[in-house]
């Protein structure tokens, strides 16, 4: 019998859990730890570290250049010429991968399956017993390419089969509530490198989405970013010289230890000895501030207030209010922060919050109830009803999308439009090109291309050749976009999962 178990692929950590039919059990790392960073590293023998003995290499001052961290955060990105992604990342045919050592690179999925294998192992350790399968989550605002990425990786780890589930449905399952009454359930789900919203009609074994929003690039590491520019600036004003790349590399943990220190104590200390200052090759010195709670809130409001702003976007899109809303579930080590907890229950009112489960762990749980559900081990199933997070466009004149499938459709449905502008345009067009894009943005350029098709037709007048398109999101989310050429009749394969 194939035995699946449920991971939470964090930007931070990362956690595996198991179901034996009766309870949950976190499985713990080689290290007796519940939670697993998010981090691989390249040793001095150029071996592949992961988890607690990577994040050792930076506080070790050992290559903390090959120490990749907040990898989710980069999965399935585009590389866009004149961003500044630190001194880790390089461009390869477009994409976000991390420079190793020796000119080697390495794609987020590759070391997103490390992590992954890692977690199978440990699972395979404490149950004795292969594991060829895992419910993996990911967040609801991941675009297609990202949560295929994912789907990538979990193979690249050893997954016969891999079955993705969103962070937020996990959460609500690990709190039991698609088993209770029917309510509405708002998740607000703050981790390391992403912000998911959604709203859920949750009870009687069925989980119904009715808005979901999000932002796949806000998380915790901002926040991290924030008090280092602070740093930075701080150490600049007071010395007159600047912190190296490497240096902040190595300042990396420092800052993250007083980031988590706020969180009970009204300031933290940012101590951290030998630090490459004016260049990598220069004197190592020493840095040590101490930053207060109201700063460090100062630092980050507007990234709170931009996860609530997205929160009511939401509910507007759902035709919901506030009142409406039953509970509030906290999830993702972010939902720690005061400021953050006070923000949302501003909002909603702090009677709402429900915070008993660990926010850390709480997607891996639900995950794991997921798995067990899959296997046969744990009675009932609950049914999902998924919408789109975000819309499904074409690409036309000077690069407007037109919106094909709007946010917050439900999977599994149909529509059909007639695409007169992307028909010949001028005469003698022997080609009309289709692409596909999803994002929020009306430009072309802020949006996921997802499949380019250039559709061959003879040379004619302009405006005598066109095409109809039929679009499908399929049950799992994933977007099936067909042609017929309105002449011949033929029928064109534009996009298929």
């Amino acid at each position: 019998m194939s035995i699946t178990i449920g991971i939470d692929l964090g930007t931070t950590n990362s956690a595996v859990a198991w179901h034996d039919g009766v309870s949950v059990e976190i499985i713990e790392t080689s290290s007796g730890k519940t939670l697993l960073p998010s981090v691989v590293s390249i040793d001095d023998k150029d071996r592949i570290v992961v988890g607690h003995q990577a994040q050792k290499q930076i506080r070790r001052h050992m290559r903390p250049e090959y120490v990749f961290t907040n990898i989710k955060s980069h999965i399935g990105m585009p590389f866009i010429e004149g961003e500044d992604y630190g001194l880790q990342i390089t461009n390869v045919e477009g994409e976000r991968w991390f420079r190793g050592p020796n000119d080697l690179d390495y794609s987020p999925v590759e070391l997103s399956a490390e992590i992954l294998k890692t977690l199978k192992a440990s699972a395979e350790r404490r149950l004795g017993k292969e594991v060829t399968q895992a419910v993996i989550a990911v967040p609801a605002y991941f675009n297609n390419i990202r949560v295929e990425k994912t789907r990538e990786a979990g193979k690249l780890a050893g997954f016969r089969k891999v079955i993705i589930r969103t962070e937020p449905e996990l959460a609500a399952m690990a709190y039991g509530l698609d088993k209770e009454k029917m309510s509405r359930i708002a998740v607000y789900d703050l981790g390391g490198g992403t912000f998911d919203f959604v709203l859920l009609r949750a009870g009687d074994r069925r989980l119904e989405y009715l808005a979901k929003l999000g932002d796949d690039q806000l998380g915790g590491y901002l926040y991290d970013r924030a008090i280092q520019k602070w740093l930075v600036d701080a150490y600049r004003q007071d010395e007159q010289r600047e912190i190296s790349k490497i240096g902040l590399l190595r300042l990396a943990p420092a800052i993250e230890d007083a980031k988590k220190e706020l969180t009970d104590f009204d300031s933290a200390e940012i101590a951290q000895v030998g630090v490459f200052f004016d260049s990598d090759l220069g004197d190592t010195l020493d840095v040590n501030y101490t930053i207060a709670r109201e700063k460090f809130e100062t630092l980050v409001e507007s990234f709170t207030r931009q996860t609530v702003e997205i929160t009511k976007r939401a509910l507007q899109m759902a035709n919901k209010t506030v009142r409406d809303v039953d509970e509030v579930l906290l999830v993702g080590g972010m939902t720690r922060v005061p400021s953050v907890r006070k923000a949302v229950a501003s909002l909603f009112g702090e009677a709402k919050l429900r915070d008993r489960e660990n926010p850390d762990l709480v997607v891996a749980k639900g995950a794991a109830i997921a798995a067990a559900i899959e296997d046969g081990r744990s009675p009932g199933r609950t049914s999902y009803n998924h919408v789109t997070a975000q819309p499904f466009g074409l690409i036309g004149k000077h690069d407007t999308v037109h919106m094909l499938v709007p946010a917050g459709t439900p999977y599994g449905q149909k529509s059909k439009v007639s695409i007169f502008h992307l028909g010949t345009a001028e005469d003698g067009q022997t080609v009309i090109p289709i692409a596909i894009v999803q994002g929020d943005s009306r430009s072309a350029r802020e949006c996921t291309v997802l499949a380019r098709y250039d559709h061959k037709v003879p040379a004619g007048p302009a405006r005598s050749e066109k095409v109809d398109i039929e679009v499908m999101v399929d049950e799992e989310g994933q977007l099936i976009v067909a042609g017929v050429d309105c002449r011949t009749g033929q029928t064109l394969r534009i996009l298929e999962p």
